[in-house]
């Protein structure tokens, strides 16, 4: 078969007509919205923290865009399930009409959130909301028949790694470092990252293989040097400014603890162990670059997928930030992406 022959339009095949997770074919809208949202957010708020807490200007944009982008991305969190409850029949309606009250939490949260601290009731029940999304999403996108290996192999192992970090904030601020409890999730910190890492190595493949299959190999690889560029940029990054310096921007930008290498100050770990940690944030960058090699011939998977991974990692680890325990807009990224994914695995079974 060649490359032309397995291109497949939006309009092509059932799914541009049943798949309930879209107002028009191939449209993220508001997912993707929020993402432009969130993806200012990340630069100003996290990248650039430093700088735009000294700007009051910057700051004010800052905070616009993660509201702006949290609200849009609790919108289409609550909405996608709610239109697949809809579309559906029989145990699968009720399936997502339980992931839809389950993620409902998850965008009061956010709401509360806009008007000032919420109750702690709220903010317990958006990390129980949280929690049910991710699970049911992943064992929804496993148990799919047809799905690939290595998309059932990245929800496995996503699913481990950020049920870890959405305990980690509320454990880090709850239990004694000390306490037998707080060196348990210690030692899951390690399991996290290590399931970040291998997950970023599946996402990949997964990505991959899902392209050249909507559009071949040819167009697939065309998407590679982005990537591959990207990387060499992180990488000489880390290799020219201060290790220390380096380890900070890492904390800040994406909550990375190291807890692999090290369990003193962040500020201690080795610029080789730096280089390591490269590997999950260029990865998922190749991840979302690769998934939008086959947009527009795959009836919205590979936007739905690009725009998941970039979520994750705007998400970040789960440190305790100055958002609390309970930090709204990690877990509408984490919630929202997690279905995002899913809703790609949907679309992928009928190429």
């Amino acid at each position: 078969m060649t490359d032309n022959a397995v291109y497949r339009s939006p309009g092509e095949g059932e799914s541009a007509h049943d798949d309930p997770d879209t107002h028009a074919e191939g449209s993220t809208f508001p997912a993707g919205t929020a993402l432009v949202g969130f993806f200012l957010w990340f630069i100003l708020a996290r990248a650039l923290a430093n700088v735009t807490a000294q700007r009051e200007r910057m700051l004010e944009i800052a905070t616009f865009a993660g509201v702006f982008g949290a609200v849009l991305a609790s919108l289409a969190l609550v909405g996608s399930l709610v239109r697949a409850a809809i579309a559906n029949h029989g145990a699968s309606r009720w399936l997502h009409a339980i992931r839809a009250v389950g993620a409902l939490p998850v965008a009061l949260l956010v709401f509360g959130a806009l008007f000032g601290e919420p109750k702690l009731a709220l903010q317990w029940a958006g990390l129980v909301g949280a929690v049910v999304t991710l699970w049911t999403s992943a064992v929804v996108a496993m148990a799919r028949p047809g799905a690939f290996r290595s998309a059932r192999v990245t929800f496995a192992l996503l699913v481990i790694g950020e049920s870890i970090e959405l305990a980690y904030a509320p454990a880090q601020a709850l239990l004694p470092v000390a306490s037998s409890a707080g060196v348990t999730m210690a030692w899951l910190g390690r399991v996290a990252e290590l399931a970040t890492i291998a997950g970023a190595i599946s996402a990949s493949v997964w990505a991959y293989r899902a392209s050249e299959r909507a559009v071949g190999a040819q167009r697939t690889r065309l998407f590679l040097p982005f990537p591959a560029a990207l990387g060499a940029m992180l990488l000489a990054l880390v290799v020219v400014i201060p290790a220390n310096a380096a380890a900070i921007l890492g904390r800040t930008a994406f909550g990375a603890r190291f807890d692999l290498v090290t369990s003193d100050s962040v500020t201690s770990v080795h610029r080789v162990a730096l280089l390591g940690y490269l590997i999950a944030p260029t990865l998922l960058l190749g991840a979302a670059a690769l998934s939008l090699a086959s947009v527009g011939y795959d009836n919205g998977a590979g936007s739905r997928r690009a725009s998941g991974w970039l979520l994750i990692l705007f998400a970040g680890f789960g440190v305790l930030r100055l958002a609390g325990p309970m930090d709204p807009i990690r877990l509408v990224m984490v919630a929202l992406a997690m279905v995002l994914l899913e809703r790609s695995s949907d679309r992928e079974k009928l190429l």
